[in-house]
């Protein structure tokens, strides 16, 4: 076979180039497979027809997640669909951490399994694109329940995260984007809010955390961080780790102008809060966590 298309092309911290890709078959050029692949010379970490430890099925030749994760140390992290004789191949979608079904509670995160605090009738229907792991095998992932409305929850470490979960059902919103480092801190965007460690760093459409626009407070009004576009730095020596996204304003609200979108980088001391400077974007910009700070 040959690539049909190769998506998410990215490179581990020691340079190791890695990528998901769809296959075809050289004569027809029909599909035949998917795989995660990595290295040089493209090596299958993960493809079509692999047995996957935690399930009886086979890896289907439906896409993985464009979002997988590889680390230098090897440990990887992807979404993949599942197949059997008795099930469609689109039927399941299974979390899979270096190479094993990842569980929560002793139960494997797949579609159709059950969970930890789950309703009657509530099972996972799906894994979300936001996936992350570090060097040492800890992760974080965002998974949808079957239940109506909102219902992503956020799993860290094979545990449910219980901060940010409605009672009723699910996290009570979209979960749009999880990073973790090297020490275990995790982050995440939790509609359209930033987390650290459960931590709320940064809130969209709240005057608390304006930032100064070339001298004009401004709120911000939406985070720019699906799937993995999200970056969680290593701690220092006092304990600040860095944080990378994107936000918007809305320069024209319920009319056809486009929002003015700009790069963030948040300083954040564990476990105490942290500053925001905003990078690039229209003018100069100094943010505000708050308390109003001079324009530089």
């Amino acid at each position: 076979g040959q690539f049909r298309f190769i998506t998410a092309a990215q490179q581990t911290t020691d340079g190791t180039p890695f990528f998901v890709a769809s296959v075809e078959d050289a004569t027809t050029t029909n599909r035949i497979g998917a795989g995660l692949y990595s290295g040089a010379v493209p090596t299958p970490i993960l493809k079509t027809g692999d047995s996957v430890s935690g399930d009886a099925g086979t890896i289907s030749d439906q896409s993985f997640t464009a979002n997988s994760v590889l680390k230098a140390s090897g440990d990887y992290i992807t979404a993949v669909g599942l197949t059997d004789s008795t099930a469609d191949v689109t039927a399941r979608t299974a979390l899979i951490v270096n190479g094993a079904v990842a569980t929560e509670g002793g139960n494997a995160i797949v579609t159709g399994g059950t969970f930890t605090g789950a309703r009657t009738g509530e099972v996972w229907q799906g894994v979300s694109n936001s996936l992350a792991i570090n060097s040492s095998g800890q992760w974080v992932a965002a998974a949808d329940s079957n239940a109506s409305g909102d219902d992503a929850y956020l799993i860290v470490n094979g545990v449910i995260d219980t901060t940010i979960v409605d009672p009723a059902g699910g996290a009570g919103g979209d979960l749009e984007a999880v990073a973790i480092n090297e020490d275990g801190d995790f982050a995440f965007v939790f509609e359209d809010d930033l987390y650290i460690n459960n931590q709320l760093v940064f809130a969209t459409d709240d005057p608390a955390f304006e930032i100064d626009v070339n001298g004009t407070p401004t709120v911000m009004d939406r985070i720019f961080a699906l799937g993995n576009n999200l970056t969680l730095t290593d701690r220092d020596a006092s304990g600040q780790v860095i944080v990378y996204f994107a936000v918007s304003q809305d320069d024209d609200p319920g009319g056809a102008l486009g929002d003015t979108k700009s790069f963030v980088k948040l300083a954040y001391t564990v476990p105490e809060p942290g500053t925001v400077v905003i990078l690039a974007g229209l003018g100069t910009f100094v943010a505000l966590r708050r308390r109003r700070l001079p324009t530089a």
